[in-house]
């Protein structure tokens, strides 16, 4: 009756092991044994006949009685891989440090942690050990006072906001000692200095600032142990890496929301040149006069990274920087004042002309691209009429919108898109120099306003020589060599994860896309974008011809077509609507509706319909003048690529992102599968093989892949 009883009693308790969240098998199987020992009366031989049958059962429930638990951890690594692995059995010393520089210290286990960002600059170690030593200006003993104030005179400039938090200390001789390291010529310098702490989220909602103290662990992935340290890690998290979304190379105009068979749908973009029309809640302002610790923004100070946290990132789409000018702005009743933002050279000399590019990340984390649905800047300019524009792009390079300067001196340039916008660039208007209209390129903004950023699948084609393996599970590799073995296999050298390149090898099935890294080349043909969202380029004319893949197609076949140098300028949602099937041809300033056009050898011409044009909020000394193209047709080879319109004869369609893409350096943009006109016959060492499906199979080289995306086949 006891062995009967306790047989129930055991069951009951192995039922319960599916719902109990336990914290090691050794500790349970010990609670288990201790509870059957003290409620049953049985014989030892008895008991254990039962423990073995405890032990089995245990076993063939599938319950692990094991004292170490693998925890699966994805580690995002600072040269942009990223790696899914166990981590079994391991900790992380963490320290705090209070605002007085109390130091406080934890243990965490991994299987805690939900995630932990290390800091992206500077170690935050380095805060810490300041704090500490100032708190040493307090010590008893004299000597350490001294040695502590000695140690601060070189560090006092780049952390000069920590050391002014002392000047109210308690102690006289605190007080006296931090002043006296403020008076220091070195203190001067570096004032601006942005520190960051790591990171670390816990599973139960805790999240502290502070250090990963000496932080060290073991991954496993891919049959590697690899060891993990600050130096090569950017942050990690508990769980598999998502799978990412495919991105949507076909998609030219993708609105949110909208999926595979939803049909044409555009991008609806609005254009604002009076800020108060623009400005909405959620929106972030960064302006340039005062840094966060009440500091003014110094002279020259270069911001290109500044805004990281943000994600924001400044560039200069040439050599130089972006940087604070010492233009002021001071246009009442404008909400704008103080130091601008401007272009500076290679040399630091003050430089206003030229392209300022602006991209998004993910905030705090510069290795993943992002997006806004919302930017806006202000711009001043020394010319009134219509001399600066702004260009906002989207993830595949597609142009979504120009914003055109108005005539006023200071004017307001702001894009709303269902799109993410992720490269907005300011330069000179292109098209004014085609009709020969003096212009002043200088420019310098102010007030910039954007939307929250967002994780975007940014095409390859915007990145530049991008060396990366996207695997199906969601890892990204980042590669130092890469080749393709003779039994369809993908072998990678992976770049700076360990001290010494590793070997990895994949099945090309686990492979949704491989970037070789090629440097991309300017074209001067045309190119034609299709239906299955291949681009080809073609030598356009009666028939648009295809020499790389010995096709021809007529207007009818393709959707739009524009200079292959230059990205495609989109329609928005209403250039199509009413049943409109004439041609639309998008100008730098316009979309010009077209009642019917005509292909010709070396030119294509149109009657004109009517015209689009942006409204705009126009200034004091605005004229008569019309700054819209009033030509009705151009030769192919008459003016610059970015001063040529895109025109389409059907509206792009949204179709689905998970398809499968070919991309080569002439941007040359091949659809294959079950949807595309292409069609991949095979990879080779040296080349892949590629055919139309009108055409001959052609070989292309591996040096002329920008890229591979396999998709879900």
């Amino acid at each position: 009756m006891a062995v009967r009883q306790t047989l129930t009693t055991l069951s009951c308790w192995l039922e319960d092991l599916y719902v109990w969240d336990l914290d090691g098998g050794a500790n349970l199987m010990l609670r288990m044994l201790r509870k059957l020992w003290c409620t049953t009366r049985l014989a030892p031989s008895d008991f254990a006949a039962l423990l073995c049958l405890f032990v089995v059962s245990v076993s063939v429930s599938g319950v692990s009685i094991s004292t170490a638990r693998a925890v699966e951890l994805t580690v995002h690594f600072r040269s942009g891989t990223v790696l899914t692995g166990d981590v079994a059995d391991q900790s992380i010393a963490w320290t705090t440090v209070a605002a007085n520089g109390a130091v406080s210290q934890f243990t965490y286990k991994t299987d805690q942690i939900k995630s932990l960002a290390l800091s992206a600059t500077e170690s935050s170690a380095q805060t810490i050990g300041v704090r500490q030593l100032l708190n040493q200006l307090n010590d008893a003993d004299y000597h350490k006072r001294e040695s502590a104030q000695r140690q601060l005179k070189t560090t006092v400039g780049k952390y000069r906001s920590i050391v002014e938090s002392f000047v109210d200390h308690s102690s006289f001789e605190v007080r006296y000692r931090v002043n006296q390291l403020l008076k220091e010529k070195n203190s001067q310098t570096a004032a601006s200095t942005k520190h960051q702490w790591d990171r670390i989220t816990l599973n139960d909602g805790r999240v502290w600032e502070g250090e990963a103290t000496n932080f060290s662990l073991n991954l496993v992935a891919y049959g590697k142990t690899i060891k993990l340290q600050r130096s090569n890690v950017l942050g990690l998290r508990n769980g598999p890496t998502a799978t990412p979304a495919q991105p949507s190379a076909v998609n030219e105009a993708n609105a949110t929301g909208e999926g595979a068979g939803a049909g044409p749908a555009l991008a609806q973009v609005n254009l604002f040149h009076r800020f108060e029309d623009f400005n909405a809640p959620g929106q972030k302002e960064f302006r340039f006069d005062i840094l966060p610790d009440g500091k003014p923004f110094a002279l020259k100070m270069k911001l290109d990274d500044f805004f990281i946290d943000d994600g924001l990132l400044f560039r200069h789409a040439e050599k130089g920087f972006v940087g604070i000018s010492s233009y002021p702005f001071k246009f009442d009743p404008l909400p704008v004042g103080g130091r601008s933002v401007c272009l500076y050279g290679e040399r630091m000399g003050r430089n206003h002309k030229g392209v300022m590019e602006i991209r998004f990340c993910e905030p705090g984390n510069p290795l993943v691209a992002a997006g806004v649905y919302e930017f806006g800047t202000f711009i001043a300019k020394v010319g009134f009429r219509r001399d600066i524009i702004l260009e906002a792009y989207g993830a595949q390079g597609q142009l979504l919108a120009t914003v055109e300067g108005t005539d006023q001196k200071c004017v307001f340039a702001g894009v709303k898109s269902n799109q993410l916008i992720t490269k907005v660039l300011i330069l000179s208007n292109p098209y004014l120099k085609t009709i020969e209209r003096k212009i002043d390129d200088d420019y310098a903004i102010d007030t910039l306003r954007m939307s929250t950023p967002i994780a975007a699948n940014v095409h390859p084609q915007e990145q530049e020589r991008m060396t990366q393996v996207v695997l199906k599970n969601g890892d990204v590799i980042n590669w130092a060599a890469l080749n393709f073995t003779r039994d369809q296999k993908l072998r990678l050298l992976v770049r700076k994860v360990v001290d010494q390149p590793m070997e990895l090898l994949f099945p090309l099935t686990e492979i949704r896309s491989a970037y070789f890294g090629r440097p991309r080349q300017t074209s001067s043909a045309w190119q034609t974008l299709f239906e299955d969202g291949s681009r080809i380029n073609v030598l356009p004319g009666k028939l648009f011809q295809s020499a790389r893949f010995g096709v021809s197609f007529t207007p009818g076949d393709f959707v739009g077509c524009w200079p292959a140098a230059s990205a495609p300028r989109l329609p928005v949602a209403d250039d199509f609507n009413g049943g409109q099937s004439s041609p639309l041809v998008v100008f730098p300033t316009c979309r010009v509706r077209t009642k019917s056009a005509e292909f010709l050898s070396d030119r294509v011409s149109w009657v004109e319909d009517r015209k689009l044009q942006q409204p705009l909020q126009l200034g004091d000394r605005d004229t008569d003048e019309d700054p819209t193209p009033q030509q009705t047709m151009f030769k192919y080879s008459d003016t610059l690529a970015n001063q040529l319109p895109t025109l389409w004869t059907r509206p792009p369609k949204v179709l689905p992102s998970d398809g499968s893409f070919i991309h080569l350096t002439d941007g040359h943009r091949l659809a294959f599968g079950k949807q595309g006109q292409f069609e991949l016959k095979g990879i080779g060492i040296r080349t892949i093989t590629v055919a139309h499906r009108d055409g001959p199979p052609k070989d292309i080289p591996l040096t002329d892949l920008l890229s591979i995306e396999f998709g879900d086949r």
